[in-house]
């Protein structure tokens, strides 16, 4: 058989075993992982247990307490030095459910309701983990020919910064790193991630001199503090960045998405810095003047744009605004992309037209992933996952439908990049 062929046959077998994937993703929606604190052990044992009685071996790797990884290999022809290693990677961990009552449903549920399919992380993002599960599953059970190594890696701690899940991996296990990866965050079966950017977070404090809280001073911790926000939002956000010829046509169309999606003037934020004051917290009691303020700031950084060049405005602010300051970096790390004329995203570009009969586009976004990890080493990466409905907040879902496009998408670019010349 060609490659055609063997696409045919396996969107075939997946549109026979739609259930049998419905019911995978609704198991890993039944395994809750918020993060924090990010036990994925019981979901790693479901997936271990998959992977034995299909006779794959593969290795749990568990950096930190309950946080636990898992790899498997699936060896083809060409395992040379310069042969080919795609590797699919996701993370099993998952935003907190938060307050219970404000859920119509069980977050946990993984119930399949009007074609969607309900719960906590059902898009973000274990309905692309559980779809590359899927795909490397019938890779074995087909016997499909693979032209080199297929690697499956799911973590956990994606959602804290990756440092014990897919980092670690990359920083200890070398022979997996591949020569391109396959990620299933949430885009929409047409949509193809080709970047983000990067970002900055840090925590500031701010000091002054504490007292009696009738003494009524204008210059407290807090009200400096609220100068410094203040600051931020005009001398921090808004910094432009500098795009590359090969994504303009990425920008441009991603401005209009954010602009069409959440009112005009939102795209800019692509190619601009902007800032989140996440918390603030600050005095000990009604009648004291309060002597310190914390701050926890979130900046995402645009290509063109260092993080380094962004801790200096911040400096700048601090050094105009308060006397005595303390900054603590949280992370930081810069705006990252994979060409578009890439083999790989051409590889999804391609499948995902033939799957949705629509025309895909590649877009840059504002979140970050562990894609970052691998463009540090220079591995191209392609990212295409089921579009999430309420990420972070109550009611989480994604379109069944969608879902298994997206298993179609994953399992056709397997065999595409595994088997350039079948």
């Amino acid at each position: 058989m060609d490659r055609s062929q063997y696409k045919e046959r396996i969107n075939m077998v997946i549109d026979e075993r739609r259930e049998e994937a419905i019911k995978l993703l609704s198991e890993f929606i039944k395994r809750p992982t918020d993060n924090p604190p990010s036990d994925t052990r019981a979901l790693v044992a479901f997936i271990a247990n998959l992977l034995k009685e299909k006779g794959i071996s593969y290795q749990v790797h568990e950096i930190k307490e309950t946080n636990q990884n898992i790899v498997a290999v699936l060896e083809g022809v060409g395992k040379g030095k310069d042969s080919r290693n795609l590797v699919l990677n996701g993370h099993l961990d998952q935003f907190p459910a938060g307050d219970l009552k404000t859920w119509d449903f069980d977050p946990y549920c993984g119930d399949v309701v009007d074609g969607k399919i309900l719960g906590r992380g059902a898009g973000d993002m274990k309905g692309g983990s559980a779809s590359l599960l899927f795909s490397f599953l019938l890779m074995k059970e087909l016997s499909i020919p693979l032209g080199g190594q297929l690697t499956l890696m799911l973590v956990a701690d994606e959602e804290s910064g990756g440092q014990y899940g897919t980092e670690w991996l990359l920083n200890n296990r070398e022979e997996i790193r591949g020569t391109a990866m396959l990620n299933g965050e949430d885009t929409g079966a047409h949509l193809i991630r080709a970047g983000e950017k990067g970002k900055h977070w840090f925590k500031v404090k701010v000091r002054s001199m504490a007292g009696h809280g009738g003494l009524g001073r204008k210059k407290t911790a807090i009200t400096r503090m609220a100068e410094v926000v203040l600051a931020f939002s005009t001398e921090v956000a808004g910094i432009p960045g500098r795009v590359p010829e090969e994504l303009h046509d990425v920008m441009e169309f991603s401005r209009k998405m954010l602009d069409d999606e959440f009112g005009p003037g939102t795209g800019a934020i692509v190619d601009h810095t902007s800032v989140n004051v996440g918390i603030i917290s600050g005095g000990i009691k009604i009648n004291i003047l309060p002597g310190e303020c914390e701050a926890h700031v979130d900046v995402r950084v645009p290509l063109g744009v260092t993080p380094e060049q962004v801790a200096e405005r911040v400096e700048g602010v601090l050094r105009k605004y308060s006397e005595e300051y303390q900054v603590e970096l949280i992370n930081s790390f810069p705006a990252n992309y994979t060409s578009p004329s890439s083999e790989i995203l051409q590889i999804l570009k391609r499948n995902a037209a033939a799957i949705t009969k629509k025309e895909p586009h590649f877009w840059f976004t504002y979140t970050c992933t562990d894609a970052r990890f691998f463009r540090e080493r220079n591995i191209p990466v392609g990212m295409v996952g089921p579009a999430v409905y309420n990420m972070g907040g109550p009611n989480e879902y994604i379109y069944a439908d969608e879902y298994i496009d997206v298993i179609k998408i994953h399992s056709n670019a397997i065999v595409d990049y595994l088997n350039p010349i079948l």
